[in-house]
């Protein structure tokens, strides 16, 4: 059983600076990236794929 997570939240705080990174793994990119793309603030994200399939979210530095 997989926990579900608020992924709009994660990225409020990603953004708010109280997580320095988001870890995504390759099962819920899907269910992940449609919420991404639908925030506000996401050309201020960057993410790096790393191997296994996990990708690392991290706030772009001005």
């Amino acid at each position: 059983m997989t926990m579900n997570k608020d992924y709009n939240q994660l990225l409020e705080q990603l953004r708010a600076g109280e997580i320095t990174e988001l870890s995504i793994e390759a099962s819920e990119f899907l269910e992940f990236q449609s919420i991404f793309h639908a925030y506000e603030y996401r050309k201020r994200i960057k993410g790096q794929a790393m191997r296994g399939g996990q990708i690392i979210y991290r706030m772009v530095e001005n």
